[in-house]
């Protein structure tokens, strides 16, 4: 400070409109680089989720899988292996359509709110 006076009085408006540029061009760049490093710490922790959902789902699925066999060995001395395959193999393509339409049903909500 010199005579009361501080060394932004003695910049003139263009270099201070230059300043506020520069400024506003590091801040940006900053911004950006800070959210990409969030999204990249993100994307990691989702790689995860997915993992271990998939794993999950396989583990469910063969679960399904043996419980569907024991059905038709179970059924398979009442009334043969045919008929026994058959009735589980309808069941099971029973309760998969009403699921279908549980589903659509939930669907047309989503696509009725927008």
């Amino acid at each position: 400070m010199i005579d009361g006076r501080n060394a932004a009085d003695d910049l003139g408006l263009a270099d201070l409109i230059g300043q506020v540029r520069e400024d506003g061009v590091r801040y940006a760049k900053a911004e950006i680089a800070f959210h990409r490093e969030r999204l990249t710490l993100r994307v990691g922790e989702f790689k995860q989720v997915a993992i271990f959902g998939v794993a999950a789902a396989l583990i469910a699925l063969s679960a399904l899988i043996t419980l569907l066999v024991g059905l038709v060995m179970t059924l398979t001395p009442r009334v043969g292996p045919f008929w026994a395959t058959l009735i589980v193999v309808g069941a099971s393509l029973l309760l998969a359509f009403l699921l279908v339409k549980v589903a659509q049903r939930h669907l047309g909500r989503i696509g009725g709110a927008a």
